[in-house]
């Protein structure tokens, strides 16, 4: 069972659509064969995000809630306590210094995360950070060492 820290758009794209890689990853957490983590700052963000107009069709379409979006986290996640980073390391995004903060302090296997300005940095005190794609392929090839990719 891998260690996992997901960003809110992985989270939020994996329970509105869930036949794409974010959503084989909480499918992946329901059956618990990975275990998530998050911190109150990342289930405000998506609170935040998932009232945005545009999310309003995919909702719509996939029957879930706003309210049910962050039951589900809840319900299948770890919710751990984090301080927030002495110095920002996302400059061009501060809001992903969130996941980092999350990831300082549970040091999990993986960030998982759609972000190009954490994918960009690659690893972070040495945990890698990959795209859920990158992670889907990773569990395929049973890799143990994400580090590597």
């Amino acid at each position: 069972m891998s260690r996992i820290v997901c960003d809110s758009n992985c989270l939020i794209s994996g329970l509105l659509w869930k036949d794409g890689p974010p959503g084989q990853i909480l499918e992946r957490v329901e059956d618990n064969r990975d275990r998530l983590f998050v911190i109150n700052e990342i289930l405000e963000e998506i609170s935040q995000v998932i009232q945005r107009p545009k999310f309003k069709r995919a909702l719509a379409k996939s029957s879930i809630t706003p309210v049910e979006i962050i039951e589900w986290i809840c319900h299948h996640a770890l919710l751990v306590e984090a301080s927030m980073l002495e110095k920002c390391i996302v400059a061009d995004d501060p809001d992903d210094d969130m996941v980092l903060a999350c990831a300082e302090t549970v040091r999990p296997d993986v960030i998982i995360n759609g972000d190009r300005h954490l994918l960009d940095i690659r690893l972070f005190k040495g945990i890698p950070i990959l795209s859920s794609r990158q992670y889907l392929d990773a569990c395929l090839e049973n890799k143990q060492d994400l580090r590597s990719l």
